[in-house]
């Protein structure tokens, strides 16, 4: 048992010619514990004949990664995962930081590198985010650097909202020209009033998940902002339907 022969963390055990691997509690059988007990994805769960709910799934199959629990839906012709975190609904965003800024951490039911594995194989993922404000401004700044951003998978700030895309630092209502003031690129950057929101679903899969999310303009007095992060979602999975 020096060293370990048993895989994904399986107990060794040896007499004098001979070793050998419990693997109980592992997700993982065989003789060194190497083959998974899991499916790589709710496509190939489908495939098998099982209908919507929570599954295990090991992404990787017998690789290193450990298997992780998800939702899968398969009640339309698409397969979705759905990947969880933390973070409530309509979250209240306020500041106990001295620069003003608040950092809203997600953490996730998944390592980065779980679930890295499934968007690299999915067809297509997207996360929904929303902004829900009051004083309280979003992308637009007077010096052109954005009051908030969030940080995707590869630990890069991004500073476009949802519905919009990668490079562009503009919410949903400027790519679609109806903010509900033209000279911005996001409702919440008219600085209103009155409640705004900017919300929609980030797609460029590459840079999911959110990671963290840190927000700027929230000091002033009568300002007030919400956030929602929606849960990963993805479908299709390249590797069982064998698409490119």
């Amino acid at each position: 048992c020096v060293p370990n022969h048993c895989e994904h963390g399986g107990t060794c055990t040896q007499t004098w010619d001979s070793f050998s691997c419990t693997c109980d509690g592992t997700g993982y059988n065989g003789a060194t514990c190497h083959n998974s007990l899991y499916e790589v994805s709710c496509e190939a769960y489908k495939h098998l004949g099982k209908t919507t709910g929570s599954y295990w799934i090991d992404p990787d199959g017998s690789g290193a990664l450990g298997p992780l629990k998800v939702y899968c839906d398969m009640t339309e012709d698409k397969v979705w995962t759905t990947v969880n975190h933390d973070l409530q609904e309509h979250f209240p965003v306020v500041s106990n930081r001295p620069e003003k800024h608040a950092v809203l951490q997600l953490n996730y039911s998944a390592t980065m590198d779980q679930i890295s594995a499934i968007t690299g194989s999915a067809e297509y993922c997207e996360q929904f985010i929303s902004y829900v404000c009051k004083l309280s401004r979003l992308l637009n700044t007077p010096d052109g650097n954005p009051y908030t951003w969030w940080i995707g998978r590869a630990n890069e700030k991004h500073y476009y909202w949802g519905g919009s895309g990668p490079g562009i630092q503009k919410c949903a209502c400027g790519i679609e020209r109806n903010c509900t003031d033209s000279k911005y690129n996001c409702n919440c950057d008219a600085d209103s009033k009155h409640e705004r929101k900017d919300a929609g679903f980030l797609s460029y899969k590459d840079h999911l998940p959110i990671s963290q999310v840190v927000v700027g303009d929230i000091g002033r007095p009568g300002s007030d902002a919400k956030l929602t992060v929606g849960p990963l979602h993805c479908h299709g999975d390249q590797k069982v339907t064998g698409s490119t």
